[in-house]
C-alpha cells in the first residue's frame, strides 16, 4: 500500500491520470487568478515524467502522450487551450484502470520477477481506484482478504486475480447506513431530514448483521441517539458512503455551530454500512488522522529530545531564532488537535514559512522554500529508507532481532541490519538474513529494492537524485494547494496525502535544525544552520559520484561513511 519513498509519496497520491486532472484544474485556478504561466511549468514536467515511466502504457501510447504534452507545454498561456490538450491526451490513453489491470496481470503471469514495474502498477491502481470511488481503505482490505491470506496457497494467479478486480467495478450499489451520535441532535431533526438522515432511538434491523454488528448498536449510551440514513446512498465503495456519512453530519454541525457556537454534537468513529441487494453489513471505522500517519516510522528518541529542549533553552541559536522556532512548534500542535485537514495543512505551512528566512523579491516563494527544506529531506533519506526497512522486518519477525544479535558484527541492532543488507563482504550473514525473511516475500522484496538502490555510492546519488526532484514537485503542489485552500476554500482529493507528507518535511527540518545547533561551537541563526546543510547536500550529491570505487559495491569499510555521510551532524550513531 506504501510506494518505496517515505517523504515524496508515503502514500501515493497520483498517477499519469490523476496528473492530469491536477494540471487540468490548476491551469484554470491559475487563469482565473492572474497566476503566471511558469507557476504551471513544475507540473507539466512532472506529468511527463510520469508518462515515461508508467508500465500501464506502451510505447506507441507513451509517444501520443508526449506529443500531447509538447502542445500543452506552448500553450501554457491559455487555460482553455491547455484543457482541451490534457482532454485529448486523457482520450489517448483510454480505459487507464483497465489498462492498469491487464498489465498487472500480464507482469505477474508471463514476467514475475519484474517486480519494479509491478510496484509502480500497484500504486497506478490504488490511486486509479481511488479516483472512481474506491477509497485506499477499501483497497486495503479487499487486497488483505482475497490477495494476502492467498499468497503461500497453491492458487491459480490469474483467477485470484479476477476475483481481486471484481471488487472494484464501476456500477455503484445503494447502501444504508447508522452512526451513533451524541449531544442535543433532537433538536435538529427537521435540518437532519434535509441531509436524507433521521435521529432515532430505533435500532436499525438489517438482514445479514452479525454478532460484532449489534454489539456495536448496543454500545448507544443513555443521551445518545442513532443517526441513520432513511434513503439508500449510491457509492462504488461501503468505505466511501462512510466518508459520505461523516462528510454530511460535518456538515449539519457547521450549520448548527454558527448559531451556536459552544453547542458540543460528537459522531462516533465507527458506523454500519449495509448493502442493500447483497444484503451485507459492514463495520467500517473512521480513515486514520493524516497527522498521525507514519509518525512512529521516524520516532524520536530521548536524545533527540534532549537536544530540542536544550536548543529552546539553552544559547545554541540566536534569540530570534529560537522565537522562531517556538513558532514552528506552536503551530506543529495547532495542526495536530486540529480535525480537519485543511487547517492541519494551513497551520504546518505557517509554521515552516516561520521558521524558514523571507525570501527576497527577486525569487519565487514556493522556489526559496523548496531550496531551504530538501537538504535536510535529501541527507537524512537513506537513515529513513533503512529505518524504515529495519522497523518493518522486526514487526513482521522478531526473531529477526535474535540473528542479529549472533553476527556479532559491533554496533547497534539498526547498524548491524544495514550493513547485512548493504555490505558485498558479508555474504554469509546475508544468506541467513534470507532465509528467515523468506517466507515473507514481500518484505524480502523490500530489503532487495532497499539494498538495490543503496548497493554502490553512484547507486546512493542517483537515488537522493531522483528522491529531491519528486520531493520538489510536491512541494510546489503542497504551496498550489495550501493556496487554493486560502483563495478558494477548496483543496484536490489526495490533501491528506499532503498532509501526512507536509508533516514530516517540517519535523525533519526541525530536527535537522536542533542537531546542527546542538554541534555547532558558537551561537548561530536558523539562516547558518540551513547553509550547513545546503553545503553538505551539494557535497555529497557532486562527490557520491566520483572516485574508482564509486560504481564498486559497498563493504563494511566504507559502507557507513557512504551511506550516511558519518562526518555529518545528521548522521546517525553506530552505536
Amino acid at each position: 500500500m506504501h510506494e518505496f519513498t517515505d517523504d515524496s509519496y508515503k502514500a501515493p497520491a497520483l498517477n499519469t491520470f490523476s496528473r492530469t486532472l491536477e494540471l487540468q484544474t490548476l491551469a484554470q485556478v491559475n487563469h482565473r487568478a492572474g497566476i503566471g504561466q511558469d507557476a504551471l511549468k513544475p507540473f507539466v514536467e512532472e506529468l511527463e515524467w510520469s508518462v515515461a515511466r508508467d508500465p500501464a502504457l506502451d510505447s506507441e501510447k507513451k509517444e501520443l502522450c508526449k506529443t500531447h504534452i509538447k502542445s500543452i507545454r506552448g500553450e501554457l498561456a491559455a487555460a482553455d487551450r491547455v484543457s482541451k490538450n490534457i482532454a485529448g491526451l486523457r482520450i489517448s490513453l483510454g480505459d487507464y484502470f483497465d489498462l492498469i489491470k491487464k498489465q498487472i496481470l500480464e507482469t505477474v503471469q508471463n514476467r514475475p520477477k519484474n517486480k519494479d514495474d509491478l510496484i509502480k502498477l500497484a500504486s497506478d491502481f490504488i490511486v486509479q481506484a481511488e479516483t472512481i470511488g474506491f477509497p485506499r481503505r477499501h483497497t486495503f482490505h479487499t487486497a488483505r482478504n482475497l490477495l494476502l491470506s492467498k499468497l503461500n496457497d497453491q492458487v491459480a494467479v490469474g483467477e485470484l486475480l479476477s476475483k481481486f478486480f471484481q471488487e472494484f467495478e464501476r456500477k455503484k450499489r445503494g447502501y444504508l447506513c447508522a452512526f451513533i451520535v451524541s449531544g442535543d441532535v433532537p433538536r435538529f431533526s427537521e435540518l437532519i431530514e434535509g441531509y436524507g438522515f433521521e435521529i432515532s432511538n430505533i435500532e436499525p434491523n438489517w438482514e445479514g448483521m452479525t454478532r460484532q454488528h449489534r454489539e456495536f448498536l448496543k454500545s448507544k449510551k443513555e443521551g445518545e441517539r442513532y443517526f441513520a440514513s432513511t434513503k439508500e446512498i449510491e457509492s462504488h465503495s461501503p468505505a466511501f458512503v462512510h466518508e459520505i456519512g461523516v462528510r454530511r453530519f460535518d456538515s449539519i454541525l457547521g450549520i448548527i455551530r454558527y448559531f451556536d457556537h459552544r453547542l458540543e454534537l460528537n459522531i462516533s468513529g465507527r458506523a454500519l454500512i449495509h448493502d442493500v441487494e447483497a444484503k451485507k453489513t459492514y463495520m467500517i471505522k473512521n480513515p486514520p488522522d493524516p497527522m498521525h500517519c507514519g509518525a512512529n516510522k521516524d520516532a524520536w528518541s530521548e536524545e533527540d529530545v534532549s537536544d530540542l529542549v536544550e536548543v529552546l533553552h539553552g544559547v545554541h541559536l540566536t534569540t530570534e531564532s529560537t522565537h522562531r522556532l517556538n513558532n514552528a512548534i506552536h503551530y506543529h500542535r495547532a495542526a495536530l488537535v486540529s480535525n480537519a485537514p485543511e487547517n492541519q495543512l494551513v497551520d504546518l505551512w505557517a509554521g515552516l514559512e516561520g521558521l524558514l528566512p523571507q525570501p527576497k523579491r527577486e525569487r519565487s516563494r514556493v522556489e526559496f522554500y523548496a531550496e531551504s527544506i530538501l537538504p535536510a529531506l535529501t541527507l537524512t533519506y537513506p537513515e529513513k529508507m533503512l529505518r524504515s526497512a529495519y522497523d518493518d522486518a522486526i514487526k513482521c519477525i522478531p526473531q529477526i532481532s535474535e540473528l542479529l544479535n549472533g553476527f556479532q558484527l559491533g554496533g547497534s541492532h539498526f547498524s548491524v541490519f544495514s550493513s547485512v543488507i548493504l555490505c558485498s563482504d558479508l555474504e554469509r550473514e546475508k544468506l541467513d538474513l534470507i532465509e528467515v525473511v523468506k517466507k515473507n516475500p514481500l518484505l524480502l522484496n523490500r530489503l532487495w529494492r532497499t539494498s538495490k538502490k543503496l548497493s554502490t555510492k553512484m547507486a546512493i546519488r542517483d537515488t537522493l537524485r531522483e528522491h529531491r526532484s519528486k520531493v520538489k514537485w510536491h512541494i510546489e503542489r503542497i504551496y498550489a494547494t495550501r493556496n487554493s485552500i486560502m483563495h478558494s476554500a477548496s483543496a484536490l482529493p489526495y490533501l491528506h496525502s499532503l498532509v501526512e507528507n507536509l508533516h514530516i518535511y517540517v519535523d525533519t527540518l526541525i530536527r535537522a535544525i536542533s542537531k546542527v545547533a546542538i554541534i555547532s561551537t558558537e551561537r548561530i541563526s536558523i539562516e547558518g544552520a540551513l547553509q550547513y546543510l545546503s553545503s553538505w547536500e551539494a557535497y555529497r550529491l557532486d562527490s557520491l559520484g566520483k572516485g574508482v570505487d564509486a560504481s564498486e559495491a559497498l563493504t563494511t569499510e566504507n559502507f557507513w561513511s557512504a551511506v550516511f555521510a558519518s562526518e555529518m551532524a545528521l548522521a546517525p550513531r553506530k552505536d
